[in-house]
C-alpha cells in the first residue's frame, strides 16, 4: 500500500522527468542550429541554461509582479487596464511577438545560414530599379538609401539584428510568459487559455532557435573523401551525414567516406 512519502517521491520523480524532457526539448532545438554534433549531455546543458534564463526567471518575475499588485490594490489604477480584461488584445500581442521571432528564425536560416543574403539583395535591387525605371522615377530623389539597402534593412537587419537581439528576445519571452500567466489566472475561457499557452510554447521554442543561431557560425571548408574527391563550401552541420552548402545547393556526405576536413579558421566577412 502506498504511503504519503511514496506519493511525494513519485510526484518528485514525475516532475524531474518532466523537467528533463523540457530541458532536452529546448537544448535539441538550440543544438540543431549549430554546426557541431552535440551529444545528449550538451543538449541538456544548453537546454538547462536556456530554460532557467528565458523561462524560469521571467515566470518568477511574473509571479512576483502579480503577487505584489495583488497586495497593493492602490497601485492598480496607475495601470490603465488589467491585462486579463482584454484577452483578445493579449492574444494579438502574443501573435505579434510570435511573428517577430519566427521571422527572425526564417531570416537566419535562409539569409545567414545558407548565405543567400547577397543573392536576394541583388535580385531585389534589380527588380526595384526595373519598376522605377518603367515609371520614370529617379530613385536618388526618393531616399539616400539604395533599394538593396532598404531590402537588407527590412528583410535582414530588422529580423536578425533587432528581433534577434538577445535583449529583445528576453523582453519577448517575458511579455509572452507574463501575459500568458495573467490569462491563466484571471480568464475563465479554456479556449483562450489553450491558445495562449500554445502561442507561449511556440514563441519560446522559436526564441530558443534564435538563441542558437545567435551563437552559430558556419565555416567554409574543404572535405577530402577517401576516393580523392574534394568538396568545398560552407558546412551547415556535422553528423552521420555532413551537410555542405556548395553553389547554393546542399550536399550530404556520409561521414564514413570522409578522409579529413580542412576548415577555414578565419571567419568570412558577411555581407551585412
Amino acid at each position: 500500500m502506498l504511503e504519503a512519502n511514496d506519493l511525494t517521491n513519485l510526484n518528485y520523480s514525475i516532475l524531474l522527468i518532466l523537467l528533463s524532457i523540457i530541458v532536452y526539448y529546448f537544448g535539441r532545438f538550440i543544438g540543431d542550429t549549430r554546426v557541431e554534433k552535440f551529444d545528449k549531455d550538451v543538449y541538456y546543458i544548453e537546454g538547462f541554461f536556456f530554460f532557467i534564463y528565458y523561462v524560469v526567471i521571467p515566470l518568477v518575475i511574473a509571479i512576483y509582479i502579480d503577487n505584489y499588485l495583488g497586495g497593493h490594490q492602490e497601485l492598480l489604477p496607475t495601470f490603465k487596464i488589467k491585462l486579463s480584461q482584454h484577452p483578445l488584445g493579449i492574444l494579438l500581442l502574443q501573435i505579434f511577438i510570435f511573428s517577430c521571432v519566427s521571422t527572425n528564425v526564417r531570416a537566419n536560416k535562409f539569409f545567414n545560414r545558407y548565405g543567400l543574403l547577397k543573392k536576394y539583395s541583388e535580385a531585389s535591387e534589380q527588380k526595384v530599379n526595373e519598376i522605377f525605371n518603367e515609371r520614370g522615377i529617379d530613385t536618388t530623389k526618393l531616399s539616400n538609401k539604395k533599394p538593396s539597402e532598404l531590402f537588407n534593412l527590412i528583410y535582414n537587419k530588422i529580423p536578425t539584428k533587432i528581433y534577434g537581439n538577445k535583449k529583445v528576445l528576453y523582453i519577448f519571452s517575458f511579455v509572452t510568459i507574463y501575459s500568458s500567466f495573467n490569462l491563466f489566472n484571471n480568464t475563465n475561457s479554456p479556449l483562450i487559455i489553450s491558445i495562449s499557452l500554445l502561442l507561449t510554447l511556440v514563441t519560446v521554442t522559436n526564441i530558443a532557435i534564435s538563441i542558437g543561431y545567435h551563437g552559430a557560425y558556419y565555416p567554409t571548408a574543404k572535405i577530402f573523401l577517401d576516393d580523392g574527391t574534394v568538396f568545398e563550401g560552407k558546412i551547415l552541420k556535422f553528423g552521420k551525414y555532413v551537410s555542405l552548402l556548395k553553389d547554393e545547393k546542399k550536399i550530404f556526405i556520409n561521414e564514413d567516406r570522409i578522409n579529413y576536413v580542412e576548415e577555414n579558421l578565419f571567419k568570412e566577412k558577411e555581407n551585412k
